[in-house]
């Protein structure tokens, strides 16, 4: 029985006889001292241009403290995405095709009110004036490095937790702050 196809590859990750690893069963296996971690962040990262998506899903991925839940291509997307995937944060492109980034905003502002949303690309004074009135944690140029997108979701999402369910909103300061310790 053990040699079937089908169990084959459940045997093949089953710790051998001696080895000083602990098994967790099915694969899993603890060193001597495991850590304590958190659950990675869940990322939505919302773009209609596949290259800065992806661009996106890559630097968040490689950080251990995010997971990147789901994509998507336009606002309405994003809705229908972050109601089935209860992320906790959203990263959102401004300008999209079918539902920009703002009205996205603003619907999923009313639907998650907790749920951090970093809103990007070139804005002016009135559409930075709506963001603040719609209570967007953040709005940064896609000018600036990625990393800083990483800096301040870490920051939001930290502050979420500190406040515990009130929404978020970063003062110039603090988004100056995160962008000069990248």
């Amino acid at each position: 029985m053990l040699g079937s196809p089908l169990l084959s590859p459940l045997v093949a990750h089953l710790p051998k006889m001696g080895s000083r690893t602990q098994s967790l069963g099915l694969g899993a296996r603890a060193h001597a001292a495991p850590r304590i971690e958190r659950n990675p962040a869940r990322v939505l990262i919302v773009d209609d241009n596949y290259f800065c998506r992806q661009s996106l899903v890559e630097v968040f991925r490689r950080e251990g403290d995010f997971n990147v839940c789901g994509e998507a291509v336009n606002g309405r997307d994003a809705i229908r995405v972050a109601r089935l995937l209860r992320p906790d944060l959203i990263v959102l492109d401004l300008v999209m095709p079918a539902m920009n980034g703002l009205a996205a905003a603003q619907v999923l502002k009313r639907l998650m009110p907790a749920v951090p949303l970093i809103l990007y690309g070139s804005a002016d004074k009135i559409v930075r004036q709506r963001t603040r009135a719609l209570g967007i944690a953040a709005l940064i140029p896609k000018a600036d490095p990625q990393g800083t997108v990483v800096n301040l979701a870490r920051t939001l999402l930290a502050q979420k937790d500190a406040t515990v369910g009130q929404p978020t909103s970063l003062t110039r300061s603090s988004v100056a702050a995160v962008i000069a310790a990248a």
